[in-house]
């Protein structure tokens, strides 16, 4: 390849929305960072909790000028925002708990049935107790008619040649 064409493929980067930070070379808010990743880790990463040491967190190097200055709102903080909340109640159980197997545990689409099966129904040795006993009842209409019409003309075609 040439530089030319190599310069046509080369897009220029985009700055970050809100410029560049430098690094805490002297740790000068080391203190609200591990306060918030203590945090984290206690409240199961849960971050509604912990907003508040965020927020005195990017406060803390607003004022040591390790980023610009801007008022919280725009940062996406509330003015009440400054002590814990209680965690998210969600003991739902995700995937990553409880194993995940496309079309076991979630039915798959199927497009040219243009419906979400589960696998169990084709395959009857991994069959799901409520899953129904056949699975020709979610065949569509359409082809149910072709397979009758098939069926016809087999036993017309048989018909004949026993004549």
């Amino acid at each position: 390849m040439t530089a030319h064409t190599l310069s046509e493929k080369f897009v220029p980067g985009r700055p970050p929305d809100r410029g560049a930070f430098p690094l805490d070379h002297f740790g000068e808010c080391a203190e609200f960072q591990k306060k918030y990743m203590r945090c984290l880790k206690e409240n199961k990463y849960d971050n509604m909790s912990c907003r508040y040491l965020s927020k005195q967190y990017l406060q803390c190097r607003m004022e040591n000028n390790l980023m610009a200055h801007s008022t919280l709102e725009n940062l996406g903080f509330k003015p009440d925002e400054n002590e814990p909340k209680p965690p998210r109640k969600d003991d739902t159980p995700r995937k990553e708990q409880t194993g995940y197997v496309p079309g076991v545990t979630e039915p798959i689409y199927v497009p040219s049935m243009k419906k979400r099966l589960r696998l169990d129904i084709f395959f009857p040795d991994k069959k799901d107790p409520d899953a129904p006993p056949d699975w020709h009842h979610l065949v569509p209409e359409r082809e149910k008619e072709k397979q009758r019409e098939k069926e016809k003309e087999k036993t017309e075609t048989q018909g004949n040649r026993s004549v």
